[in-house]
């Protein structure tokens, strides 16, 4: 039998808990990876109320979080990528999607952040060309839109997006 035990996360962390929740994991799980990375402590009684006086969120790291969340809203990314499949349609399909690190690391560059990878929100995958509305998914729940544009050139991802503006625009005025 696999010895368990209780621990109050300090961080969030995919697929397992958000900062603050207290959750039962493997006791290896927690020594080999929660502890050393200082993502979670062992809950008890003390170190619990030590948690809750202190606020539990660290609010330096939630204004810097607001702060990011703010450079990243709305910016547009564009990806040129040469190696496409063209298609019977006026779509062409990449040889490989966009991957996370391509998105933080391009938000970085221009958002002038540091985001790491697993914050973005890949629950769409980019395979083809177009428009997408992406997501950042930040400190505690803060979260930050943003939109790519991929296309085989710079210049036909601005068409493309431009393009897409103005019919947004007339969209939202006519229902008006």
């Amino acid at each position: 039998m696999k010895k368990k035990i209780k621990v109050i996360l300090t961080e969030n962390i995919r697929r397992t808990g958000h900062a603050g929740d207290i959750i039962i994991v493997a006791k290896g799980y927690f020594n080999n990876y929660l502890n050393i990375r200082k993502l979670a402590i062992p809950y008890t009684e003390q170190t619990f109320q030590e948690y809750q006086n202190t606020g539990g969120i660290d609010e330096i790291k939630l204004r810097e979080a607001e702060n990011i969340a703010k450079k990243i809203q709305g910016i547009y990314l564009y990806f040129a990528k040469l190696n496409m499949i063209k298609t019977n349609s006026n779509e062409a399909v990449l040889y490989g999607s966009i991957t996370s690190k391509e998105i933080a690391d391009e938000i970085n560059k221009i958002a002038n952040v540091n985001i790491d990878k697993n914050c973005i929100d890949m629950s769409t995958k980019i395979k083809t060309t177009g428009i997408y509305s992406m997501q950042v998914i930040l400190y505690n729940g803060i979260t930050s839109k943003f939109t790519i544009v991929i296309a085989s050139e710079i210049e036909q991802a601005k068409n493309m997006l431009s393009e897409f503006l103005k019919n947004k625009d007339t969209k939202e005025v006519s229902n008006v």
